[in-house]
């Protein structure tokens, strides 16, 4: 039997679905390494810790739009794949502006938090 691979995502924020759209992406963050190359060999590396980031488009509704993204802060964001594999991002608050395109309502969003944990 073959193994169900993600195709589709749920996105939810405190509880509440979000109308994605496909193409979401989830950076689970954590440790950032970068080599230290010196003039005959690599040294070793640094490392720098990166906070957690999605991205999503999502469609504007009567219920939900930019106001309500931008509000986004102290939230449980959820990533819900129907692969059943899940991630949790925790602490998580919207991060950059939300943007609204005419072309079917399509607002443009990320979000980070404190931490991304598979649930």
């Amino acid at each position: 039997m073959a193994n169900r691979l993600l195709g589709r995502a749920t996105i939810k924020a405190d509880g509440r679905t979000l109308q994605t759209k496909r193409g979401c992406t989830l950076d689970p963050g954590g440790e950032q390494r970068t080599a230290v190359v010196g003039s005959r060999s690599v040294h070793g590396f640094t490392a720098e810790l990166m906070p957690p980031t999605l991205d999503c488009r999502i469609t504007q509704t009567a219920e939900f739009g930019l106001e309500e993204i931008r509000s986004i802060e102290d939230a449980t964001i959820v990533f819900e794949g129907d692969d059943g594999i899940n991630y949790v991002i925790s602490g998580g608050f919207s991060t950059t502006t939300p943007k609204l395109a005419e072309v079917e309502g399509e607002i443009t969003a990320q979000f980070s938090g404190t931490s991304c944990d598979r649930a």
